[in-house]
């Protein structure tokens, strides 16, 4: 399963604080993305560069616009279809100390990825290793 292309239309995200206000994160955002091509994201802290990668793995939802993976709208998708789409689209994070819970074991970890992107049962999982 392969991304073919990202189309993100007009995307805007909006975080509202009762006591500071409303604060646009995004603000009218348009990218075009197709398979094969690479894109680099740069920014000072806080011009929102985390916030589109949250929207573009399902974490969060934009306040408005649409993000169109292979031409499904994904904004309105549940955590049942994004679990059928993980192998197309997904983060890796680069705090490293957040991507391995030192309180599981090293089995625990690597069969989290293996969950949510497989389809392979419980049995299936524990051959691997």
């Amino acid at each position: 399963m392969e991304m073919g292309e990202i189309v993100i239309q007009n995307v805007n995200q909006v975080y509202h604080n009762v006591n500071q206000g409303d604060f646009n994160a995004l603000s009218d955002i348009n990218l075009h993305l197709c398979k094969g091509e690479s894109l680099a994201i740069e920014g000072e802290s806080g011009s929102g560069k985390s916030t589109l990668a949250r929207l573009l793995i399902g974490i969060e939802k934009p306040t408005s616009g649409k993000i169109l993976l292979d031409g499904e709208d994904i904004t309105c998708w549940n955590y049942r279809t994004w679990k059928q789409h993980r192998k197309k689209i997904q983060a890796v994070f680069q705090d490293s100390s957040g991507t391995l819970n030192p309180a599981r074991s090293a089995y625990a970890n690597v069969e989290e990825a293996l969950v949510n992107l497989t389809d392979k049962k419980r049995a299936e999982r524990k051959n691997i290793f």
